[in-house]
C-alpha cells in the first residue's frame, strides 16, 4: 500500500483525545507514521476540511453468533434466553445451518462497520467449530475481532480453543469448581491468553456462588480464576468492586442489554469510586443492536438518573469505547487512539450535519447527537472499510 496522506479539519489526538485542528495523518502498510497540525506542503492528500477524525470504536463485548435471530425471545427471562446448555438461543444454535450462522455474522459485521466499530470481542459459543466459522467469516470482511473461546463440552478441548483465538470468554466462573478454575488459569497464563468472565449479572447468579462457593462469583473470577476482564457486575458490591481494584482487573458494562433483560444496573458509582478502568459493550445481538453511539447515550443519560448529573462526563464515556478497551485487551500500543505508530483504524464525522451544529463540546456531540449517519468513512488499517 502506497503512503498516504489525509487532512482532516478536526481530530482527537492521543489516549486524552485531545481537540487538534487541521490535522495532517500520513499512513504506509496500515500504521500512522506522521501525524501533523501545521500545513505543510503535502501532495496527494486526501481531504476532510469539514470532518472530525476519531478514534474506531471497540465494542468490548459482544455475542454475534445468535445475529440470526434478532428479537427472537424479547420477553424470556435472561435464564430463559441465554442461560447454557437450554436457553433458547442455545436451541436456535443447535437448529440453525451454519449457512444462516456466517449471514447473521455477515450482517453484523456490517453493522459494526457502518457505525464506526472497528474492533471488536466476541464470546464465541459452540467450542472450535463455533470459532472456525467466525474466522472463515473474518477472512472476507475488513473488521478487527478479538475472539473469545469456550472450552465445550469439557475442558479436555482447552488447549485446542487457545490455538484457535485469543482468549477464553466463560458464561460464569459458577460452572466450575476451583480445580476446574486452576486448570483454566494455568492454561492461559502459560500461554499469554485473555480470560474474560461474566461475573453477578444477575442477583440469582451472585446469590447462587455466595452459598455454594462462600464468596461471590466476582471474586471467585478475581481471586481463583485470575480473570482479566469481568464482564457485567451488575450485582457487584463495594467489597467486589474493591477487589477487582485492588488486583488490577478491568471490566465491561452493558447498560443497554441488562436493562433490556431486567437484570439491574452496573455500579458505575463503586467503579469510578476505585478507578477501575471502564468499558462499554453491546452484549447479544439478538437482543440488542450493535451501534456504540447508542450505548454511549443510553448510560449518559441513564447514569444521571441514577447516580446525579455529576457521574460520569461524555469525555469519559468516550474513553470506554475507545481507549479503555484498547488497554484492557493489551492493545493500547495498536489501536484505541490517533497516534504515530497505531494503526490507521478511524472514523470520519461529518461536522456540517444539522443534528451536530453547532456544538458546545465536542465530546458531548459525540455521545449526546452524532449517529451512524453522520460518519463519512471509515478507515481500518489504513484501508477505506466504509463510505457513506
Amino acid at each position: 500500500m502506497p503512503e498516504q496522506t489525509l487532512f482532516c479539519g478536526l481530530g482527537l489526538v492521543g489516549d486524552d483525545l485531545e481537540v487538534k485542528k487541521n490535522l495532517f495523518l500520513t499512513i504506509s502498510k496500515g500504521i500512522i507514521q506522521d501525524i501533523e497540525v501545521e500545513i505543510p506542503n503535502k501532495k496527494g492528500k486526501i481531504q476532510y476540511p469539514d470532518s472530525l477524525l476519531i478514534p474506531g470504536f471497540i465494542n468490548a463485548h459482544v455475542h454475534i453468533g445468535d445475529s440470526f435471530a434478532k428479537d427472537r425471545g424479547l420477553n424470556c427471562s435472561i435464564q430463559e434466553l441465554v442461560e447454557p446448555p437450554n436457553g433458547l438461543k442455545h436451541q436456535l444454535l443447535n437448529e440453525v445451518s451454519d449457512e444462516v450462522i456466517k449471514l447473521g455474522f455477515n450482517y453484523a459485521i456490517q453493522e459494526m462497520i457502518a457505525s464506526g466499530t472497528t474492533t471488536f470481542v466476541d464470546f464465541r459459543e459452540s467450542g472450535e467449530k463455533g470459532i472456525e466459522i467466525l474466522k472463515e467469516v473474518l477472512i472476507n470482511n475488513p473488521i478487527n475481532a478479538v475472539i473469545c473461546g469456550r472450552p465445550f463440552p469439557t475442558l479436555n478441548v482447552l488447549p485446542k480453543i487457545l490455538e484457535l483465538c485469543e482468549g477464553i470468554g466463560l458464561s460464569s466462573s459458577n460452572l466450575y469448581s476451583k480445580a476446574d478454575l486452576d486448570i483454566i488459569r494455568e492454561t492461559c497464563k502459560n500461554q499469554n491468553k485473555l480470560i474474560l468472565t461474566h461475573a453477578s449479572e444477575t442477583q440469582e447468579e451472585k446469590s447462587y456462588a455466595s452459598h455454594r462457593f462462600q464468596m461471590s462469583d466476582t471474586k471467585r473470577a478475581v481471586e481463583l480464576l485470575d480473570a482479566d476482564v469481568l464482564i457485567h457486575i451488575t450485582w457487584a458490591d463495594a467489597e467486589d468492586v474493591q477487589t477487582i481494584a485492588e488486583h488490577g482487573k478491568k471490566v465491561v458494562i452493558c447498560p443497554r442489554s441488562n436493562s433490556q433483560l431486567s437484570v439491574g444496573y452496573p455500579p458505575i458509582d463503586l467503579l469510578k469510586k476505585y478507578k477501575v478502568l471502564t468499558c462499554l459493550g453491546t452484549d447479544n445481538v439478538m437482543i440488542n443492536n450493535l451501534n456504540l453511539f447508542r450505548e454511549m447515550e443510553f448510560l449518559f443519560k441513564s447514569v444521571r438518573e441514577k447516580y446525579g448529573i455529576n457521574e460520569l462526563s461524555s469525555y469519559e464515556i468516550l474513553k470506554m469505547v475507545t481507549v479503555n478497551p484498547a488497554k484492557s485487551l493489551n492493545l493500547n500500543t495498536e489501536i484505541g487512539s490517533i497516534g504515530v505508530g497505531k494503526r490507521a483504524d478511524f472514523s470520519l464525522i461529518d461536522l456540517k450535519a444539522p443534528n451536530l451544529r453547532p456544538f458546545t463540546s465536542i465530546y458531548d456531540a459525540l455521545v449526546l447527537r452524532a449517529n451512524p449517519l453522520n460518519i463519512q468513512t471509515v478507515f481500518i488499517g489504513g484501508k477505506i472499510a466504509y463510505a457513506r
